[in-house]
């Protein structure tokens, strides 16, 4: 008998991989950016021969606010690779911080009835953009008499906001308190001094003024002033 060797040839189908991708969006962080790595971009890459993958970006982990065009490639351990391209958009979504003032308190005459009270300037901040303000009643009202409430709040340029609140108390002047300024002091130019001499005596003039409408009444002592070098 005669005995025949048949070849067979087999063929073998290579695939890629196949990249599939999904837009993220991501929450920025204390320093206004997000970290978004290629498994987030990734939504089912696959390699349809079963031979395992590895998935990469055209871009670093970290991205800026706003919206950043990327490239998800997906490579197989046999060197073929498929890419598809998505989108990372970092938004705002932190309050700004904001620190109200304390409670202001102002003592207004006797007999008054109203005052205009000015706020010192808030304190804030945000991770991302500038700050406006706005106070509700704004610094400059005329406030009357009884405790009155004032409220902050803060925007930043993603729209995001917050409040705080504080007290304006306008009340008449605790009794005893003296409304007496010094208007006027008249004193000599040059008062000679000589070593071992008697005392020098120099007149001085003080002028007054009562700025309360409640009588005061002044008593005038003996002062004096001493040189010191």
């Amino acid at each position: 008998s005669t005995a025949t060797k048949v070849w067979i040839a087999a063929v073998v189908t290579y695939q890629h991989a196949t990249a599939v991708c999904q837009d993220v969006i991501a929450i920025a962080n204390g320093q206004c950016q997000a970290i978004v790595n290629a498994a987030e971009v990734d939504n089912g890459s696959s390699d349809p021969d079963g031979d395992p993958i590895t998935l990469s970006l055209n871009h670093s982990v970290v991205f800026p606010l706003g919206m950043t065009p990327v490239t998800l490639t997906v490579a197989d351990n046999r060197g073929g690779t498929n890419t598809c391209t998505a989108s990372v958009t970092v938004v705002d979504r932190t309050s700004p911080t904001i620190s109200c003032p304390s409670a202001i308190v102002s003592n207004i005459a006797r007999g008054a009835t109203s005052t205009v009270v000015t706020y010192p300037a808030p304190v804030v901040s945000d991770n991302c953009s500038t700050v406006s303000t706005l106070f509700t009643p704004p610094s400059g009202t005329t406030f009357a008499l009884g405790t009155n409430q004032v409220v902050l709040t803060a925007f930043d340029l993603s729209g995001n906001t917050n409040h705080c609140a504080f007290s304006v108390i306008v009340q008449p002047r605790p009794p005893g308190t003296h409304d007496l300024a010094i208007t006027k002091l008249k004193v000599p130019k040059t008062i000679n001094l000589k070593t071992g001499g008697p005392a020098v005596t120099k007149p001085v003039v003080v002028t007054i003024q009562n700025l309360s409408p409640t009588a005061e009444t002044i008593k005038i002592g003996r002062a004096s002033c001493r040189e010191r070098v």
